[in-house]
């Protein structure tokens, strides 16, 4: 594994990408002015095309916000036309790598039907509208999200609550990876670019309140093997990954990853990047345990939404928590991911630090056994019997 990694000081282009399969802009956040108390602020934007790469592309837009001093959530899922179409080829593939095949085909029926009607019931919306690319400058915009080059850096508006819009300069004060997975862990291959730039300054206006911030930039894209499908019996095997952003009161940032095999919970591929001094660091130990867990009573998945989290190459060490335990965010065709604010706590060397950030957890949401989907039906089941007990002692 290379131990030296490819970093710039200019913003890399962020373009939509010709020859990939999957691609995606992430940004999350925290910002607060002096009407607006602090708002942890998440927009990711994905272009999917089919598992050959062909177009038409699919898109997806997810965004989330968190109030810090009351708890209030506020989320949105939207996706295209074509993103149902590439679905439904990706989950054929699916079964066909995950189930015999006597049960291949009713059971691809049902994930089907169970795709389409959660999405109704969640909430997710369907637009026929595309997001419109401009890539010299860079730039883009969908649903009111916009990000877009400028002479100092980014220009960014993005949802930080239902039709309130925050309009930011984005300033970067670190380094910008800029690296290809094999050279991240070499178990990877050739599967996914990834740019990062974990630290940028936010200033600007929400509504008429001047608001100032910071933010952390994702850029990812690839082919789907190895991302996020492993070859299987002819077809694939869902992957699914836990994925940490935190930025810490020291200065330090670091972006830690584990990959697992979604249905047999096998933890696999892990590995950090740590930027000190702005400059990034690979680090090839990363020992990440959930503490805790919380069960969505509307999916039934069960999320580790607590972690501790340890890199003993850098003598640091901690805990992990959300600031709430439900931030649950509906996917179209893998039912939810489970995307949050969180904060740190732990030691360095140097002495206890904090810090805010952001944990990802996808893989978790779509039941891929027959047993997991019992067992989410009973949950849900029993939820609903809890509510339906509740109701009636109130009245």
């Amino acid at each position: 594994m290379q131990s030296g990694l490819i970093w710039r000081d200019e913003i890399p282009s962020l373009a939509p990408r010709a020859d990939t399969a999957i691609e995606w802009w992430f940004v999350q956040g925290r910002i607060a002015g002096p009407r607006m108390g602090p708002r942890h602020v998440m927009t990711a934007l994905f272009r999917i095309h089919a598992l050959d790469g062909s177009a038409p592309y699919g898109a997806m837009l997810l965004q989330h916000t968190v109030e810090e001093s009351t708890g209030r959530s506020w989320l949105h899922s939207r996706v295209t036309p074509h993103t149902l179409t590439h679905h439904r080829q990706i989950a054929g593939r699916v079964a066909m790598g995950s189930l015999p095949a006597p049960a291949r085909g009713l059971a691809l029926r049902q994930h089907l039907a169970r795709a389409d009607d959660w999405a109704r019931r969640s909430g997710v919306v369907v637009d026929e509208a595309s997001p419109r690319f401009r890539e010299t400058p860079f730039g883009v915009d969908w649903n009111g999200f916009e990000l877009a080059r400028s002479s100092g850096g980014l220009d960014m508006r993005v949802a930080v609550g239902p039709d309130e819009f925050a309009g930011l300069a984005l300033r970067p004060e670190s380094a910008w990876l800029d690296e290809r997975s094999e050279r991240l862990h070499d178990a990877l291959g050739p599967a996914f670019g990834y740019q990062c730039c974990p630290r940028l300054s936010a200033t600007g206006t929400a509504g008429d309140d001047p608001v100032t911030g910071q933010f952390w930039l994702d850029r990812q894209w690839g082919r789907y093997e190895g991302l996020l499908l492993a070859p299987a019996g002819g077809g694939y095997r869902l992957l699914g990954w836990d994925w940490f952003g935190l930025n810490l009161d020291d200065g330090t940032d670091l972006m830690a990853f584990q990959q697992r095999d979604a249905a047999r919970a096998h933890n696999g591929i892990s590995f950090a990047v740590v930027f000190k001094d702005g400059r990034p660091q690979l680090r090839r130990r990363v020992d990440a345990t959930p503490s805790r867990y919380w069960t969505s009573p509307r999916s039934g998945a069960r999320y580790p939404v607590g972690w501790t989290l340890d890199l003993p190459e850098e003598g640091l060490a901690g805990e992990i928590r959300p600031l709430l335990d439900d931030q649950e965010i509906p996917v179209y065709g893998t039912t939810a991911i489970w995307e949050g604010a969180v904060r740190f706590e732990g030691t360095t060397p140097a002495g206890p630090v904090g810090g805010d950030g952001r944990l990802e957890l996808v893989g978790y949401g779509t039941p891929l056994t027959l047993g997991a989907q019992l067992g989410r039906s009973l949950s849900r089941l029993g939820t609903s019997v809890s509510a339906g007990l509740r109701r009636l002692r109130a009245g």
